[in-house]
């Protein structure tokens, strides 16, 4: 007999509970959101844009900090070829180095001495061969191309083979044949089949190709010569370095070693497997006095403290709120288009859990799409661009990019960043009222009025962070602790999110007072109140920004007021000068001068050249001019108040940097007139003295006898090492001189060319002066330094002229924050006036159906994005400027210390930046939405 229904138990009445899966919850919101993104292409890529460009910044800097780190370890291993190692001495106990070799520090032991050969320190079987590198001038078409890098190795050895690549050509097959890199070909112009000759040598090589190294970037030019080809083994100042095969792998222990004789070893073994104490290869990870060789550790201090860690940390939090109250209108925009839908969902039972998904699922979708552009942006960024950025070192990036577990991490980040701006939309979507969604009339979504709790906490918070920071500024001093800068970000961050707190109170209060306003922005101003939550929003976006640019403006003005006081001009206005090394010819020095008065708008050029300068008592003495001043006029060790003692601290007798002619001479030849040119003083008795063949000081301390009747200085000339005369011979020489105490200094004494003379020493440098009418432009000076580097070979022959305090980056930092201010604040008043528009249909409607004109909706629009953008921008300008004096109040200024100690640097307000920033915005932004809003209004319906 079957039971009927009411004759079954009620544990067969009930049915069995569906279980719902994770999967099943989220898996129509996810589709949803991607459907929706799909269909309002413009709001999703506003939303992905703004994660992925602070995504993609902190991805590019990880990826590229990883891509170095293993671009070294690349690097260190193609240079070693198929050898198992590389040795290079250093001449001196090493303490520890890098696992690369690109750093080392010296040992406090003094009882290890350089090895004798490179073999003897090696184990048995080793096998070792050497490359010499070198300086050296190279004569071509009768110029000669100084400071060219030589390096002479056997380049059929196989143990070099994949260290080097070749490009065009072939390979040296013999002695005087010869390979150089693309720079130094470009350098000489030179070409396959040229010969090349070595100057101050009889060597000669024929140009037979044209190669690359596999590790290392050329900056300056190589050639590369089978031994033997380029002398460089009679080259005092040419170095050795020995690759190696060995019998089994080099540990850390025996590397050390090697350290503790004077090697700086680079070994394939431990670059492959590296030791997992040391992975990083700028950290001295070997070495006798660092490394443990008991128990096989290594101690080195954290690369940041727990100080550092949190200021970063609170850094980053700033940053991601300010991101997410840039999306978060962003969201609420998208809400109110989806209206229908979410009431379509309300009526067919979704609970409001389901809904809040549906928002977050948005969320989630963007925040995932948004934060892999970023990273997959950042990736090709550095792999498209790392041609660039390894010109930016010595080191190759071989290889692709490297990723770190680090990005993983920045990939989550920008996912959650984006839900939490989603959530005060999702809250929303949850009480979705279904009725209105889907029948006539707009949505009602229910919100909040500003709690009495929210506006007191936001002003405790404001108060409490003012308060902080104030404090700190009036009772600590400098910003380098974590100490003073912990409390300092915690202060600002504090006040930051109490204007956040309180920008919706703000909206409706300055809403309630624009009665007498016309009637665009009265309507803007009271939208804005109607719709606290999503103005709020765009306000303290604006205000973030703005208050962040005004405190970076008023520090960053600050310093480079600072930077400004202590600038001093190197050199008199409208003198252009012309360093030059010692084996400058007397034929180059004429086709100098002749080219300078081409190229420049020159009146007159004279060159001068510089003395030798021996140390009396030094060792080695080598030929040239000691100063003799006498004992009376020396600042006496045991002197008391010896800093109001003018021997001591006069200046013009104590300042040995001479920077006029761009480096340091102390003993000058020059004429009256080359030397009125370089000082901008003309001193009659100056010129008397010179033409006389005297000389000329800057301090009285430095004659010799000092009278009404003579005034003259002293030398001592070191002949040097002589066959006919003593190792040390010298012999003193009196001459008649003058003080100078106004102007530049260009050397400690000017010399004439007869005093010069006199010496019987050779010049040791040359200085090319010319005065000009102006100052020279940019291409003027570009030509002019062509035609230096046609003549000497030498790129690092320039023109030198006074240009003025140059822009620092500090300049270009301002710039860069008013851009940045204008635009961050730009997108959130714009997203917030798209919403604005969303919202305020009906009201358009309504105003074209009792005839309102056409302009009143661009009108509106535009007065929209600017109220919001006006009133973030005057919260933010009142903001910044406490974070500003703060900081500028914690940086002493070492151009007003009183006793030694540091006054607080002086508040400079830049008025004109500030300006644009407060004018600037709210005009860009109004401008932009009228120019991108239609004025036409389609009626489609009577509205209620």
């Amino acid at each position: 007999m079957t039971a009927t229904l009411d004759q079954r138990t009620p544990t067969e009445q009930t049915p069995p509970r569906a279980t719902r899966s994770v999967r099943g919850s989220w898996g129509v919101p996810l589709r949803m959101a991607r459907r929706t993104a799909y269909r309002e292409k413009g709001r999703a890529l506003l939303v992905i844009l703004m994660i992925a460009l602070p995504v993609g910044a902190v991805a590019a800097a990880s990826i590229a900090v990883a891509t170095e780190n293993t671009a070294q370890f690349r690097a260190a291993s193609l240079s070693l070829g198929q050898a198992d190692l590389r040795m290079t001495s250093v001449g001196a106990p090493i303490g520890g180095q890098s696992i690369t070799g690109t750093s080392y520090g010296q040992s406090d032991s003094s009882s290890s001495s350089a090895p004798h050969s490179a073999v003897d320190d090696l184990p048995a079987g080793s096998r070792v061969v050497p490359r010499t590198n070198g300086l050296g001038i190279l004569l071509y078409q009768d110029r000669p191309f100084r400071n060219v890098a030589l390096t002479e190795a056997n380049l059929a050895e196989p143990m070099l083979a994949g260290t080097i690549r070749l490009i065009s050509g072939r390979m040296p097959r013999s002695a005087g044949e010869a390979v150089v890199t693309p720079r130094l070909a470009e350098r000489l112009q030179i070409a396959s089949g040229a010969i090349v000759k070595l100057a101050g040598t009889s060597f000669s090589v024929t140009i037979v190709g044209v190669f690359e190294s596999t590790s290392s970037v050329d900056h300056t030019g190589v050639m590369l010569a089978p031994t033997g080809s380029l002398g460089l083994a009679t080259n005092p100042n040419a170095t050795t370095e020995y690759f190696a095969t060995t019998p089994k792998p080099l540990t850390v222990k025996d590397v050390s070693l090697l350290n503790g004789h004077g090697w700086l070893v680079v070994s394939k073994s431990l670059l492959d497997n590296p030791p997992g104490w040391c992975t990083d290869p700028h950290r001295d990870c070997t070495g006798t006095t660092d490394w443990s060789v008991t128990d096989g550790s290594f101690t080195y201090g954290s690369p940041t403290d727990n100080g550092t860690t949190v200021v970063v940390a609170l850094a980053t939090v700033m940053a991601l709120l300010q991101v997410v109250l840039l999306i978060g209108p962003a969201f609420a925009a998208g809400l109110r288009r989806r209206r229908r839908d979410l009431g379509l969902l309300a009526v067919t039972g979704a609970r409001p859990a389901q809904l809040r998904r549906v928002v977050l699922a948005e969320g989630i979708v963007l925040g995932g799409v948004g934060a892999m552009v970023g990273i997959l942006l950042a990736w090709l960024g550095i792999w498209r661009f790392s041609g660039l950025l390894e010109k930016t070192g010595d080191i190759r990036w071989v290889g692709l990019p490297t990723v770190e577990p680090l990005v993983g991490i920045v990939l989550v980040v920008g996912i959650a960043t984006s839900v939490v701006a989603a959530l005060a939309p999702a809250r929303q979507a949850a009480n979705t009222d279904a009725a209105s969604a889907v029948g006539r009339g707009t949505i009602k979504l229910s919100t909040r009025r500003s709690r009495r709790l929210v506006v007191v906490g936001g002003l405790l918070a404001v108060v409490g962070g003012a308060s902080l920071v104030s404090w700190l500024a009036l009772t600590q001093t400098g910003l380098g602790s974590s100490t003073v800068e912990v409390p300092l970000l915690v202060g600002l961050i504090a006040a930051e999110l109490g204007f956040v707190a309180l920008a919706p109170t703000m909206v409706a209060f300055v809403a309630a007072h624009t009665a007498r306003l016309p009637l665009a922005p009265r309507l803007a101003a009271r939208d804005a109140a109607r719709n606290r939550l999503r103005s709020g929003a765009a306000v303290a976006a604006v205000t973030a920004s703005v208050a962040g640019s005004v405190a970076s403006l008023l520090y960053f003005a600050s310093m480079d007021a600072v930077d400004a006081r202590q600038y001093k001009p190197e050199m008199p206005a409208n003198l252009v000068t012309v360093n030059l090394d010692g084996t400058v010819t007397p034929a180059e020095l004429t086709s100098i001068r002749a080219d300078l008065a081409k190229k420049l708008p020159v009146v007159k050029s004279w060159s001068v050249a510089g003395m030798p300068e021996s140390f009396p008592g030094d060792s080695n003495q080598v030929p040239g001019l000691s100063l003799v001043i006498p004992t009376q006029n020396l600042c006496q060790p045991d002197v008391a108040n010896a800093q109001n003692d003018p021997r001591c601290t006069d200046p013009r007798l104590q300042n040995t940097s001479f920077g006029t002619l761009g480096n340091a001479f102390n003993f000058l030849v020059a004429d009256p007139d080359s030397l009125a040119g370089i000082t901008g003083v003309d001193s009659p008795e100056a010129r008397r003295t010179l033409d006389a063949g005297g000389a000329v000081v800057f301090s009285r301390f430095s004659l010799t006898k000092d009278t009404a009747a003579e005034r003259s200085v002293t030398f001592t000339v070191w002949q040097g090492p002589d066959a006919n005369k003593p190792a040390t011979g010298h012999l003193s020489l009196t001459a008649s001189a003058v003080v100078v105490s106004t102007g530049p200094i260009p050397a400690q004494v000017v010399l004439s060319p007869a005093l010069a003379a006199k010496t019987g020493l050779g010049t040791s440098q040359s200085v090319v002066l010319a005065t000009t009418t102006r100052q020279p432009s940019a291409a003027e000076a570009d030509a002019a330094n062509a035609a230096l580097v046609r003549i000497t070979g030498n790129e690092d022959t320039h023109v030198r002229f006074e240009k003025g305090r140059d822009l620092t980056v500090k300049y270009y930092l301002l710039l860069g924050i008013v851009a940045l201010a204008i635009l961050v604040g730009a997108a959130a008043s714009m997203s917030a006036a798209g919403l604005a528009l969303a919202d305020s249909k009906s009201d358009l409607a309504t105003l074209a159906a009792i005839g309102g004109p056409p302009r009143v909706r661009r009108k509106l629009a535009s007065w929209q994005a600017g109220v919001l953008t006006l009133l973030g921008s005057g919260l933010g300008l009142a903001a910044g400027f406490l974070p500003g004096w703060a900081m500028v109040h914690l940086t002493g200024d070492f151009t007003h210390a009183v006793d030694g100690v540091e006054a607080p640097t002086q508040l400079v307000v830049p008025w004109l930046p500030i300006i644009a920033i407060a004018i600037g915005l709210p005009l860009l932004t109004s401008t932009a939405v009228w120019l991108a809003v239609r004025s036409k209004v389609v009626l489609v319906r009577r509205t209620d």
